[in-house]
């Protein structure tokens, strides 16, 4: 008997329908499953050997990392910190900082004017030191070839090939003492001190420092440049800072913390950590408008952030404790919900629609195992993702909005 062709299709539309829900289902259910497990937040990892000594580490990507100390130390791990080998320095100076351009090239600084370099992943350093009795606690490159050092009297000095050799800049502008420096070109960059909320910056390579006007008298420790316009500083008494016109003005943020914040790090202008004493970790999602703490697990002070994307980082803390967050938080269970939030057609295959209350301030694309796939920043409240560069899978679409909320819905991508 011939079949009516209108209930076939009928049939097999109804057959793809029923899929389609069975996969959504199969899909949130996993996700509540592992959530707990997978998506973890802070989790503290074995120290670091010879803890006491330990002053900075800096990690190149998800498993490679190095750490500096007293005595000549360096150690480099492979395993995103869970054991580290000990790499031969040359030297028994103590070693400040520690900073890699990739996972070959890399510096690190030191007392007595101690600078070294390798080119091949730590097997080997070479010794670029510099004659002076002071400290150099601070290294940072804002290209390959143009890096800056300041020493613990508020020197500074610069190399503009790769190290190769460095000169001498003029500290008699007002730097006093310097805790930190941060630039995000050969040109741009920042300093802050001790002194009465003490901030400087530079736009033509340190040739001149600006005293900019904090509004606070609070010791700031630690800066982070996001780009030419905005950098943030923290400091004592839970002190955040920021600019959005290249330092011309500094406005307070609320930080919710009377903790002394000892360094911040910024993934973009909207996503970025400040870590402190007594086991302080604060995040924001929208650029500081509103920080929440995050559970650290420890109560030991923390000094020093070190991050390779947004959802992966390592925090030190005194004694060589070190923390890792190495998933996002994507919790199902645990995430701020908002409501009436539409996303179609799921599965979808090369753009995904967003029907929202609200307009986000954020969008980003995880995968299962919290890695961020793509961005994208957007006011509308009808916004489109273009996934065609994504594979096909499983996903996270994550929306940040005001008020440090954040929602995560569970997609499905096809093959074309």
């Amino acid at each position: 008997m011939k079949q009516d062709s209108g209930a076939f299709i009928y049939a097999e539309e109804e057959l793809i329908f029923r899929k389609i829900n069975l996969m959504k289902k199969i899909l949130f259910v996993w996700l509540c499953c592992v959530s707990s497990t997978l998506f973890a937040q802070w989790q503290s990892l074995p120290s670091i050997p010879n803890g006491t000594n330990i002053r900075q580490i800096c990690f190149v990507n998800a498993t490679t990392g190095f750490a500096v100390g007293l005595s000549g130390t360096i150690l480099k791990t492979t395993n995103g910190g869970q054991s580290w080998n000990t790499q031969t320095s040359g030297t028994n100076q103590s070693l400040m900082a520690v900073y890699f351009l990739d996972a070959t090239t890399g510096f690190v600084s030191g007392s007595s004017g101690t600078i070294l370099k390798t080119i091949d992943g730590g097997t080997t350093w070479t010794n670029q030191s510099l004659t002076s009795s002071y400290a150099y606690m601070n290294i940072d490159f804002g290209t390959a070839s143009t890096g800056y050092c300041r020493d613990n009297h508020g020197s500074i000095i610069k190399t503009t090939n790769g190290g190769t050799t460095w000169t001498f800049q003029s500290s008699g502008n007002g730097l006093g003492s310097v805790y930190d420096l941060d630039f995000i070109d050969a040109n741009t960059g920042y300093t802050v001190g001790g002194m009465n909320g003490s901030i400087q910056n530079t736009v033509n390579g340190g040739a001149n420092w600006t005293n900019q006007a904090s509004g606070t008298i609070n010791d700031l420790y630690a800066c982070d440049v996001v780009d030419a316009s905005r950098c943030f500083a923290v400091g004592d008494a839970g002190t955040i800072l920021t600019t959005n016109d290249g330092g011309a003005n500094w406005t307070s943020q609320t930080s919710g913390t009377t903790a002394s914040l000892q360094d911040v790090y910024f993934y973009n202008a909207t996503t970025g950590w400040a870590i402190g004493k007594n086991g302080t970790i604060l995040h924001t999602s929208n650029g500081g408008t509103t920080w929440s703490a995050q559970t650290s697990g420890t109560s030991v002070n923390l000094l020093q952030a070190s991050f390779v994307d947004s959802n992966t980082g390592w925090v030190l803390g005194e004694n060589g404790v070190l923390l890792t967050l190495k998933n996002a938080p994507l919790s199902l269970t645990q995430e701020n919900k908002t409501t009436n939030t539409q996303v179609y057609p799921n599965p979808c295959r090369q753009q995904l629609s967003i029907d929202l209350v609200n307009p986000t301030t954020n969008i980003e694309v995880l995968d299962l195992l919290g890695r961020s796939q793509l961005q994208l920043q957007t006011l509308s409240v009808k916004p489109t993702v273009n996934l065609s560069a994504l594979p096909s899978g499983s996903y996270i679409l994550r929306l940040s909005f005001e008020q440090d909320v954040t929602e995560q819905v569970p997609f499905q991508k096809l093959d074309e």
